[in-house]
């Protein structure tokens, strides 16, 4: 199929073998996986207490604040997520801000790439961002969250809660 610039959508239709009903399929078939696609879920897990470590850092206070528009809370939301969602955010890491070459005090420092997202707990919802370290003990089903507030203080979350992670368009 041949799609020019200056060819109307019935148009481009009728050169192609799909029926109209066929298309409307299609489409509805795309926003559903799409909608489905961009929303997992997780339960809290106590991480490996290293995030805090690492945020205090001002190479990656400086990427935070660039990423949430305020300064990071000093650690990391720990989710444990099902082995067919960590598919579906790995593929959404290829298209990561990824960052590298990063310095500290003189030294080569580990690369990160992140995500954005939209925390939700309850009718409760916040803009953060999935940090995944490009060097980590964690597995794939775990993933790190970033955020401007600790959620376990302010939201009163436990070990088990289940919260919904909203992926943001790249």
């Amino acid at each position: 199929m041949r799609i020019e610039t200056n060819v109307s959508s019935l148009e481009l239709i009728a050169q192609t073998e799909v029926t109209p009903l066929e298309l409307i399929s299609m489409s509805i078939n795309w926003i559903v996986s799409k909608e489905l696609m961009q929303k997992i879920s997780g339960n809290l897990t106590s991480g490996l207490n290293r995030g805090a470590k690492f945020l205090a850092l001002p190479v990656y206070r400086d990427i935070f604040l660039k990423e949430l528009g305020a300064e990071a809370y000093c650690g990391t939301l720990n989710l444990v997520i099902s082995p067919e969602d960590a598919v579906k955010i790995d593929e959404q890491f290829g298209m990561a801000h990824t960052y590298d070459n990063l310095i500290h005090e003189g030294k080569k420092v580990g690369a990160i790439a992140t995500l954005s997202i939209t925390l939700r707990y309850e009718s409760r919802e916040k803009h953060s961002v999935i940090v995944r370290p490009l060097l980590t003990s964690h597995s794939s089903e775990t993933i790190e969250i970033v955020s401007s507030i600790c959620f376990r203080n302010l939201w009163g979350l436990q070990d088990g809660d289940e919260l919904t992670v909203i992926l943001e368009d790249l």
